[in-house]
């Protein structure tokens, strides 16, 4: 399915899961990404056991998010390369301009840095975690392995980085590390774990994978391991999960179709 390779996150259809146990948290860190404005989605709902989703529910459309009131900033990656810009979207910078792809931002709580993936040897080949200034200066890589390391975030609290890897000759997995690059620790769950993205708790990782890598659907685990929940099991693929600022759902690309 090539989702290991360089991928665009173009949603196909966005749709929205409810998580299995309600949790309060912080709101996301400004800066981390804001809303495109309402589209039209399909929302599914999750059965009592998390496994089925109805995709046979109607689209709902919102009211469109008026741009100019957006505050904050942004960050994002185009053309192998790293860019932030204000909310609205204007006051685009480019912030990395080293030959070869680096992508995969994501803001530290702070605005102050960026943590992303640099794979400027070739995708999928020693791709590692690297963490800059918000302006591009600075660049350091916190993983050092030759093994790949992509899909970082940030925790909501600054502590510590998730991202997922293939090092060690295993299958991939979630790692967790300080922005430092101390106490890099693999996450203990035997899932396959790919894009994790932190609850505004910081308690929980959701992320997409499962069994195997042609199995992906939306998971969500214990930061320690524990408590490992199914949330999807559509044929897929779903992924790139995005909690809700209050930690009771979390949006994701899928090709779920609709019937008539």
């Amino acid at each position: 399915m090539g989702l290991r390779d360089h991928p665009r996150r173009v949603a196909v259809v966005a749709v929205m899961a409810a998580t299995s146990m309600s949790c309060t948290g912080a709101a996301s860190p400004a800066g981390g990404g804001s809303s495109p404005g309402a589209r039209s989605t399909t929302t599914v709902s999750l059965q009592a056991s998390g496994l089925a989703i109805d995709s046979r529910v109607p689209v709902e459309v919102g009211q469109p998010i008026d741009v100019a009131a957006l505050r904050g900033r942004i960050v994002l990656s185009s053309e192998d390369d790293i860019y932030v810009a204000n909310a609205d979207g204007t006051g685009l910078v480019r912030v990395t301009r080293r030959p070869g792809p680096e992508f995969d931002p994501a803001w530290s709580p702070d605005g102050q840095r960026i943590v992303y993936r640099d794979s400027r040897r070739g995708i999928n080949q020693d791709d590692e975690i690297f963490v800059m200034n918000a302006d591009g200066t600075g660049p350091r890589n916190l993983t050092k392995d030759p093994g790949n390391d992509w899909g970082p975030d940030w925790s909501p609290d600054g502590r510590t980085i998730v991202f997922n890897s293939d090092r060690d000759g295993l299958p991939m997995g979630g790692f967790l590390v300080h922005p430092d690059g101390s106490n890099l620790h693999r996450i203990a769950t035997d899932a396959y774990v790919e894009y994790p993205a932190w609850s505004p708790d910081a308690k929980r990782i959701a992320f997409m994978g499962g069994d195997s890598a042609t199995e992906y659907d939306i998971w969500v685990v214990d930061v320690d391991g524990s408590n490992l929940v199914q949330l999807t099991d559509s044929p897929g693929p779903d992924g790139w999960p995005a909690w809700s600022p209050d930690g009771t759902r979390i949006a994701f690309t899928s090709r779920l179709s609709r019937s008539p």
